[in-house]
């Protein structure tokens, strides 16, 4: 069948995947790092292995770097909740209290804090030859409740230092193939082959950070690797971990691992320093 590729790009609204969510100067935002590395080991038949691959979960967010245009931090009026708590008067569960020190804060998240190889972890994996490291991502992202968590795309299809490919007003279509697919608010690239053969090494996964009573991390990852005769196998992560703040965690395969991180950024510190 012969290939064809189906790219998809559209962009509406704001036509980035940051966002600004208004919290509290005392709240908090999180940088959650990630690392992918592999083992360079010789790979069996692909046939003695019992290949399956994860499927993605949803929401799931491809995010970019963050723009220059946009301020990490836009103060908000307090006259706004003196309006909210007008406008509940009769309604005490509703009654946000008013104080000196109270004050909203709209906050930008959702957005690429690094995406490279630069890092002191990766570092000391390049010291081992049986270690690969393959990627290294950091968001920034705000509290997200353990019952809906929020998966980021991390994938050896994401280039490093990644920009946004289109501005608001842009809108980009090349098709080479009849589609009824309709267009959604992210861009994305829709790859039809049938013979499609995975690169060595290559990796498709997604992470979420989310918090209920403790912090827990979930990494949905598949890894591809190449055997003697040019056929692809997949091994996969589904792990769901408990993690402490500050502190990396590992989630181990035989053949590739995924480091994390998430690190507490009080909203307030950073505000008084931008």
């Amino acid at each position: 069948m012969k290939n064809i590729l189906l790219l998809l790009c559209f962009t509406f609204g704001t036509g980035h995947a940051q966002e600004y969510i208004s919290l509290d100067q005392n709240d908090w935002v999180y940088d959650v790092d990630v690392i992918v590395f592999a083992r360079q080991l010789a790979q069996p038949d692909a046939e003695t292995i019992n290949s399956s691959v994860i499927e993605p979960l949803e929401p799931l967010k491809t995010l970019y770097p963050l723009s220059e245009e946009l301020p990490l931090f836009k103060a908000v009026e307090l006259d706004l909740l003196a309006d909210q708590q007008n406008a509940t008067e009769n309604n005490k569960q509703w009654q946000v209290p008013l104080g000196e020190d109270k004050q909203l804060v709209d906050v930008l998240t959702w957005f690429i804090v690094e995406n490279n190889m630069q890092h002191p972890i990766i570092e000391k994996l390049q010291l081992n030859p049986t270690f690969k490291p393959l990627h290294h991502q950091k968001w920034r992202q705000p509290e997200v409740s353990f019952l809906q968590p929020i998966y980021v795309k991390v994938s050896s299809d994401i280039p490093p230092l990644a920009t946004p490919p289109f501005t608001d007003e842009q809108e980009t279509v090349d098709v080479e193939m009849n589609s009824d697919i309709a267009p959604t608010d992210e861009a994305f690239i829709l790859n039809i082959n049938e013979t499609q053969t995975p690169e060595d090494y290559s990796f498709d996964g997604q992470v979420a950070f989310s918090m209920q009573r403790f912090n827990h991390i979930s990494v949905l990852m598949n890894f591809f690797r190449i055997d003697p005769n040019g056929n692809p196998i997949t091994y996969n992560i589904k792990q769901k971990s408990r993690v402490e703040l500050n502190q990396w965690q590992y989630f181990d395969h035989q053949q590739f691992g995924v480091l994390t991180k998430v690190t507490a950024i009080k909203i307030e510190e950073n505000h008084e320093n931008n």
